[in-house]
């Protein structure tokens, strides 16, 4: 059955469209502050399927997920894409719309020739683990964040 959304590459030019969503998942992000990160990652013009960047799903021209992603080196030496900033716009559909966000992972990995995909779901889209192991999927860790004082006492 054909997805009624379309799984594409960021743009430059839907940078500020996508921040509300980029904003609701990873919390206090100024506008300057996503595109600061989200511009260098978006699709180069030259069509070329680049080893870092932002994935969008969208329907009607209306982006409701996105996630960033980076081809890396394993410890093992094997090629990984590393999924991170995953987020579904909390709604009805959500399951649908994670599970184009997941299925476009899965062929960025395919594509990059990469054995392993490493994904990183926000404490507040936990629902997608299912999702997820209902792939295949293996919950293998989990990831804590924390502020680091610098000597000054000035948070990084």
């Amino acid at each position: 059955m054909k997805s009624d959304y379309s799984v594409k590459h960021l743009t430059a030019d839907r940078l500020v469209q996508a921040y509300p969503l980029a904003r609701d998942i990873l919390g206090c992000l100024s506008i300057d502050d996503w595109t600061a990160f989200a511009e260098p990652l978006t699709k180069p013009e030259d069509g070329t399927h680049p080893e870092q960047g932002v994935i969008i799903v969208e329907r009607n021209d209306y982006i409701r997920g996105l996630f960033s992603y980076l081809v890396r080196q394993g410890l093992n030496g094997n090629r990984v894409l590393d999924v991170q900033n995953f987020a579904v716009l909390e709604m009805a559909g959500r399951d649908g719309i994670a599970e184009e966000l997941i299925k476009g992972a899965e062929r960025i990995a395919l594509t990059h020739r990469c054995e392993t995909l490493l994904l990183t779901v926000p404490k507040k889209s936990a629902w997608t683990i299912q999702r997820l192991t209902d792939r295949g999927h293996l919950v293998e860790s989990y990831r804590f964040r924390g502020q680091v004082k610098q000597e000054n006492g000035a948070a990084s």
